[in-house]
């Protein structure tokens, strides 16, 4: 009897994955069910398991989620509804004989989500987060005790260790076309801008490559020549550096300026500051704060700190051997960027700043759009396409 591998991941954004490793998956003669945690937009592919079901499971109606998000609801509430949904629906999966390993993809929510439901299975069950949060390609097995000696519990550990290897060396990839690369950088409140400007790329004969926070091996791949342009919609951490924070990245991206590709800088998620698990400082607590999910809190920026980040990054595209171009959007930086988060104002420093300090033959475009509509992801296809038929 064929085993069955569980799949929990967004399917709104990341159906697609899912379709192409439940495919690699079934074609190795093992079953699955696709769970959807999910919330807010259409899932690309069909679930086993809806997010209605998991919303119901986790005792809220979808709809319910869906209207309180939109009326500016904290996303972490709804996180934590779909958390106990799936957690539940794992549990009985295995109790039931239904779940003989578990297999998530995700960002940062995805990744509170996919855990969570892992943690409700006993040690030994096979589970593989695949999460994107930088870092190189490194699977790591933790062995749950100290690694000395064999017994069932480690022996089961490495069993599990040695299947895995076996199987990623032995997985053969299948061929295809080698089209120009496009780095894309992303944070769950830029996702939908990032979507759609794959799209975008995919239709028009382009691959794109998408990293989320931490970029740096997106920087690695630049240097190499592996990425052919930049799409740099979510420059984070450039306030955090300046707060001495986790997520902080005072040098990111300048790999693009040095190898002299094609870039486009946009303020993705510049409307706030991330101070991850943190306890907000006292200085910050007098400003609007937006709870993105269980462990990530964001702080929204003032006037001065939005238009220092214009100059920072009109600086670094200043010293830049390729061609650049700047793409603002004027109703909204991110997801988060909306009432009583938005201040039109404060935005609007960033462009200022820019076109106070970039050099005249650097591009400064500003759309009449939020930065997560399709308009604005259009306007980004073609500055890119503008910049690479220049170079």
């Amino acid at each position: 009897m064929s085993k069955t591998i569980v799949l929990v991941a967004t399917l709104d954004t990341k159906g697609d994955l899912v379709q192409y490793i439940k495919e690699r998956i079934e074609k190795q003669n093992f079953n699955t069910i696709v769970i959807d945690p999910g919330v807010m937009n259409t899932p690309l592919i069909k679930a086993d398991i809806t997010r209605e079901e998991v919303a119901k499971r986790g005792g809220k109606e979808l709809s319910e989620l869906v209207e309180a998000a939109k009326m500016g609801a904290d996303r972490s509430k709804a996180t934590e509804i779909m958390i106990k949904g799936v957690t539940d629906i794992t549990r009985e999966l295995y109790e039931t004989g239904k779940l003989d390993g578990i297999l998530s993809i995700g960002g940062s929510t995805g990744q509170a989500i996919g855990t969570a439901a892992m943690e409700t299975l006993p040690v030994g069950v096979p589970k593989l987060m695949v999460f994107g949060m930088g870092g190189k390609d490194i699977t790591r097995m933790p062995a749950v005790s100290d690694v000395l000696g064999l017994n069932r519990v480690t022996e089961r550990i490495l069993s599990n260790a040695a299947g895995a290897i076996v199987g990623m060396v032995d997985m053969e990839m299948p061929e295809r076309k080698s089209r120009p690369l496009i780095g894309l950088t992303s944070y769950g409140v830029t996702t939908p801008c990032v979507l759609h400007t794959k799209t975008l790329l995919d239709e028009n004969g382009y691959e794109s490559i998408a990293f989320s926070v931490r970029a740096q091996v997106l920087e690695e791949m630049i240097m190499q020549g592996t990425v052919d342009a930049l799409i740099d919609i979510t420059p984070a951490g450039i306030y955090e550096s300046w707060y001495d924070l986790p997520l902080a990245q005072p040098n990111r991206m300048e790999s693009a300026g040095l190898m002299g590709i094609p870039q486009i800088i946009v303020p993705g998620s510049l409307d706030f500051i991330n101070f991850g698990r943190m306890n907000i400082p006292a200085e910050f607590m007098d400003r609007i704060s937006h709870k993105h999910g269980p462990h990530v809190t964001l702080v929204k920026t003032t006037k001065e700190e939005v238009f220092k980040a214009g100059t920072e990054l009109a600086n670094r595209a200043n010293r830049s051997k390729g061609p650049v171009a700047f793409v603002i959007p004027l109703n909204g930086f991110s997801a988060s960027d909306i009432p009583p988060y938005y201040d039109r104002e404060i935005d609007l420093a960033f462009g200022e700043a820019v076109k106070k300090t970039a050099n005249n033959n650097i591009q400064v475009i500003e759309v009449d759009a939020q930065i997560n509509e399709k308009k604005f992801a259009n306007n980004l296809f073609e500055a890119i396409i503008d910049l690479l038929k220049s170079n």
